[in-house]
């Protein structure tokens, strides 16, 4: 049963590697011949893992040139000693099989011509050295390898390159720029680098340099956002208010709190009417976002304790809005400021009236929230005069900005 197990074990971890080595595209070891000489390198193609019409090797030893040509030989150069003696004694076995005949040819001729035991013995002496010489130089390989195969195994040590692979991204904005989109398949025709930008949304695109085989848009037409719900897949939705979260946030976010949008009254409080959950993806970033629904619409509008009825909150009871999350630990607050750049929390060190969570909103600018209407043009339901705006986010912690 042990045996068993242990069997399946090993197919298992194999299992991952054969299928990458399969692929001299992600395989580091393997090169194209302009990679290699690009690289400063010697290729050799056709071999084991990177056998291909267009793949092989990439090693650091060049060539060695030498200054006579041996029959055998492509050119005056050899990959290393090891050929070079290879070559050499190839020569010498066909140069010994000549000068073993011509011996012999000598030999029968003195037999011939013997007029005595002395020349006969001579002779004889002539072809059966001539002989064993011969049967020296043919067999000597088998011998040695009889002997210890290693013998015969001439291979020096030689420094294989080792080339770099991209991982890829998630999103193909993300993808560097070295590394080739193709749209159509795998061998479709290639995203020009002034078009990544605007690939999009929900659509996969092609990366067979990369670990990460392909990636996916993220543009949509004005008035809606590229979100997931946590499926995997991507598309456009309109009217909603979102983003997503990039830099050290998973380190730094805790994961069992997502956003909670607040708004801050003019009084100067603060209070929470929104909340929502981070949506995981396969890469460190995550999205979040507030969906468009009446029972949002009517906390926006009634924020403060006021509504105008016409789809604004009056302007003397709120000061804008504010998104609210774990950040190394403490819930922090970030304003218009850190959308769509680095993000800063909104901190103030004084200590006055209306102090929430260590933050005096008297003493930060308008410029520092978001604007009410930017958050309710993103959930009101379109109709003539009111088109619907989504709200976008897109926030980037580090360790830094938020000690």
């Amino acid at each position: 049963m042990s045996a068993v197990v242990l069997t399946v074990l090993v197919l298992i971890l194999l299992a991952p590697v054969g299928a990458a080595a399969a692929d001299p595209q992600t395989n580091p070891t393997c090169w194209t011949g302009n990679q290699c000489r690009a690289a400063g390198g010697h290729f050799e193609s056709g071999r084991g893992e990177c056998a291909g019409s267009v793949w092989g090797h990439c090693y650091v030893q060049r060539p060695i040139d030498i200054q006579v040509h041996i029959p055998g030989l492509a050119g005056k150069q050899v990959r290393d000693l090891a050929q070079y003696i290879q070559v050499v004694y190839a020569w010498g076995v066909r140069v010994a099989a000549i000068a073993a005949v011509i011996a012999i040819m000598i030999g029968g001729l003195l037999w011939l011509t013997s007029a005595g035991a002395e020349r006969l013995g001579k002779a004889k002496e002539i072809i059966g050295n001539a002989i064993i010489g011969l049967l020296l130089a043919l067999f000597s390989f088998v011998i040695l390898k009889t002997i210890n195969p290693d013998l015969v195994r001439l291979s020096l040590p030689r420094t294989m390159m080792v080339r770099t692979i991209a991982v890829g991204a998630q999103f193909c904005f993300n993808v560097p720029s070295d590394v080739p989109i193709l749209e159509g398949g795998p061998n479709g025709a290639i995203v020009a680098d002034s078009a990544r930008a605007s690939l999009r949304c929900g659509f996969t695109y092609h990366t067979p340099s990369a670990l990460a085989k392909t990636c996916v848009g993220y543009t949509c037409d004005s008035g809606k956002m590229c979100l997931s719900e946590g499926t995997g897949t991507y598309e456009c939705v309109e009217g909603v208010i979102g983003g997503s979260l990039g830099g050290d946030s998973e380190v730094i976010r805790d994961p069992d709190h997502g956003v909670e949008l607040h708004v801050v009254c003019s009084d100067g409080s603060d209070h929470r009417i929104l909340s929502t959950h981070w949506i995981p993806t396969a890469q460190r970033q995550r999205f979040f976002t507030f969906p468009k629904s009446p029972s949002a619409i009517r906390a926006v509008e009634s924020a403060c304790g006021g509504s105008t009825g016409e789809g604004t909150v009056s302007a003397s009871t709120v000061r804008g809005f504010t998104f609210w999350m774990i950040v190394n630990g403490d819930w922090r607050a970030v304003g218009m400021k850190s959308c769509g750049g680095a993000s800063k929390p909104l901190s103030v060190t004084a200590s006055d009236e209306g102090n929430v969570g260590n933050i005096v909103w008297r003493s930060l600018g308008d410029d520092e929230f978001i604007n009410q209407m930017r958050i309710y043009a993103a959930l009101r339901q379109p109709r003539p005069g009111f088109p619907v705006t989504p709200f976008q986010c897109d926030l980037t912690l580090n360790r830094s900005n938020f000690p």
